[in-house]
């Protein structure tokens, strides 16, 4: 399943590596906001799109480089995009001047954070639901490999990002 370079355990630790350390640039992102956009009803809208495009955005392009030249160039246009993203957000101004407010109350370190039953409810329902929805992204995956048509290993994650476009899009206009 990992070609010539190793096999299933090879693949999987390299997909977790890769997954713990991806840089939590969203959560950076969501900080930023309120200094960049000090109006709450822009905020909201600003937010809303944000998370709309770029879950069209990033599997859209992939579908299309996989499909016109091979999944080998998607990786490597993604890669390079993400990695200038990342360098412009974090040398961008509002980034170079954000600083974290104090910690008030009960809410000291990450045990305290988590405190709340209902946080927790809610990072566990999210985690579920995000492997969900990248365990499908890797059977799509299979089902290309497995039918030799790359064009499927789009299809999932674009229905998805689609959703995900509409759904902030109708989120965005909520006041």
């Amino acid at each position: 399943m990992a070609g010539p370079y190793g096999g299933q355990g090879l693949a999987t630790s390299i997909v977790v590596a890769g997954g713990l350390t991806t840089p939590s640039l969203e959560a950076r992102l969501r900080a930023l906001w309120p200094s960049v956009l000090p109006d709450p009803r822009l905020r909201h809208a600003a937010l809303a799109l944000d998370t709309g495009t770029q879950g069209l955005l990033g599997p859209l392009l992939v579908a299309v480089l996989a499909s016109a030249h091979s999944p080998t160039v998607a990786l490597t246009v993604t890669a390079v995009l993400g990695l200038a993203g990342t360098t412009v957000i974090v040398l961008a101004p509002p980034s170079r001047r954000w600083r974290p407010t104090p910690s008030v109350g009960n809410l000291h370190g990450a045990a305290g954070r988590l405190n709340s039953s209902g946080l927790v409810l809610l990072f566990v329902s999210l985690t579920g639901i995000g492997f969900a929805i990248r365990a499908m992204n890797v059977w799509s995956i299979a089902m290309a490999e497995h039918h030799e048509q790359d064009m499927l290993s789009g299809i999932i994650p674009a229905a998805f990002s689609t959703g995900s476009f509409l759904g902030g899009l109708v989120y965005g206009r909520r006041t």
